[in-house]
């Protein structure tokens, strides 16, 4: 398995935006595929945020996740966001999201982040914990979990 920064494969947006439209952004009544595929085309970096990166398993896109700089009201002082973590249910369980984390963590240190942050449901704490991320909070949602590491 590989794991690439999108931009490397700008080809794989379209896919990479339809698996985010339909896990997620479907729920927001403005959103669309189109719209979808223009916010993550913003993530076509490498060096500055946001950015996007895509794992690949025998040349097939198996997964993708970004990181980007938010400033959210509800979360204060929370700047950097691992978001969109996604893998195929068919490739679920091959270390796919382990590969795509432990890429996050990487960029992150790399371009020296004081750290990092995310939300996800509870079903999924266990497996950032693992990658050393700790609960800080709930989300807005019953079952959302704030988790954060720090890197400095």
């Amino acid at each position: 398995m590989t794991v690439s920064f999108l931009v490397d494969f700008p080809n794989e947006v379209p896919v990479v935006a339809k698996w985010y439209f339909d896990e997620w952004a479907h729920v927001d009544e403005d959103a669309t595929l189109e719209s979808v595929i223009q916010k993550l085309s913003l993530s076509l970096n490498k060096a500055s945020l946001p950015l996007a990166f895509v794992s690949h398993l025998e040349n097939k896109l198996v997964g993708a996740g970004e990181i980007k700089q938010r400033a959210l009201p509800e979360y204060v002082g929370c700047h950097y966001w691992l978001d969109g973590i996604y893998v195929p249910p068919d490739h679920r369980g091959k270390g796919v999201a382990k590969g795509l984390i432990e890429f996050a963590l990487y960029v992150a240190k790399t371009m020296q982040l004081p750290s990092l942050y995310l939300r996800c449901l509870e079903h999924n704490v266990a497996l950032y914990q693992k990658h050393g991320f700790q609960v800080v909070g709930e989300g807005e949602a019953q079952n959302k979990y704030i988790m954060a590491i720090q890197f400095s």
